[in-house]
């Protein structure tokens, strides 16, 4: 009995240190997989959704689609986000660096709030907001799909042919 439960045991962590090798991998998981993402090894690619200059990867879900979504996002010093909102929350965690952050249809430096690395806010659906950098800086968000950038002024917006 002993020897079938050391190998009942033995084959499940197998099956399951695969499942983890697979997502450290990048490779696509089954449902209740792990997920494990290894920063040096992300594959980062321009943000669609925002001005020039920002960079995303996606470590959990799809954006786009229905369902929990987490992003990265890289931001050079001197980028602006024009005031925007979302049909959910935005759950923003600062990672590295600081971005500012600020409430309203126009963006206005002053009336914005740092945000250093460390600080999370949640911006509820439909709320106007903007946000800016003055230095480098990494953030990750973490949403509910099908996720959505509607800029307040379409103008703004840096997509051809508007959302997604």
């Amino acid at each position: 009995m002993r020897m079938r439960a050391r190998v009942a045991v033995g084959a499940a962590l197998a099956t399951a240190l695969a499942s983890v090798v697979a997502c450290v991998a990048g490779e696509p998981r089954s449902p209740g997989a792990p997920v494990v993402r290894v920063a040096d090894s992300l594959s980062w690619s321009p943000a669609a959704s925002l001005p020039p200059g920002a960079r995303r990867v996606v470590l959990e879900g799809e954006p786009r689609q229905a369902g929990l979504f987490t992003v990265r996002l890289s931001l050079p010093a001197g980028f602006q986000v024009p005031p925007h909102y979302h049909g959910s929350a935005e759950r923003l965690t600062v990672l590295s660096g600081s971005i500012r952050l600020g409430y309203g249809d126009a963006l206005d430096t002053a009336a914005s709030r740092r945000l250093p690395a460390g600080a999370y806010a949640v911006n509820p659906a439909w709320l106007h907001h903007y946000s800016w950098t003055s230095e480098p800086a990494v953030v990750q968000i973490t949403g509910e799909g099908p996720w959505l950038v509607h800029y307040v002024r379409p103008r703004d917006d840096p997509r051809v042919g508007g959302p997604p």
